[in-house]
């Protein structure tokens, strides 16, 4: 078997194109769920933790600094790498899925109907996770304040009639 350190750089792109689709294919996935699986897996996951948590405490501005430097590399390779996995983890949501929301909304505020900022926020049920639309900052710190109640909502609109 030929090492990696011997491999020309087109023999490792190659190799690593195989992976890739070995890893993608659904054998592939198969395989590394059971991997992940495994007792060994989990023990290594443990360990590396552990380490990481052990280099953060014992040098925490060489950690940031490295962190900050694969951050920005991740960054010139796709600029929109963070937004994306902001928004899909926290909101499930890819970033197709939001410039649809936004072009269905006709880049405006669901509620006041402001044209939306370059970074509008996304509003959502907390209790259930499920988005709801685009919101301009103020309208989206209105329902934050009211708890997203309805009744608090309509008191303040009651309020604001009287007046």
């Amino acid at each position: 078997m030929t090492r990696w350190s011997d491999l020309t750089p087109e023999q490792k792109e190659k190799a690593k194109v195989r992976q890739k689709r070995y890893e993608t294919s659904p054998k592939g996935q198969a395989k590394y769920v059971r991997y992940r699986q495994t007792a060994g897996y989990q023990e290594a996951q443990k360990r590396h933790r552990a380490h990481r948590k052990a280099e953060r405490v014992a040098s925490p501005a060489t950690v940031r600094a490295a962190d900050a430097e694969v951050r920005s590399q991740l960054k010139g390779r796709d600029p929109h790498y963070f937004r994306r996995h902001r928004l899909k983890k926290q909101y499930g949501l890819s970033l197709d899925d939001y410039r649809d929301m936004l072009v269905g909304q006709a880049g405006r505020c669901l509620i006041c109907l402001l044209v939306l900022p370059e970074h509008p926020h996304i509003d959502h049920d907390h209790a259930t996770g499920k988005v709801r639309g685009l919101l301009c900052g103020s309208c989206n710190r209105m329902l934050g304040q009211a708890n997203d109640s309805i009744l608090r909502l309509r008191a303040a609109i009651r309020y604001l009639g009287a007046a």
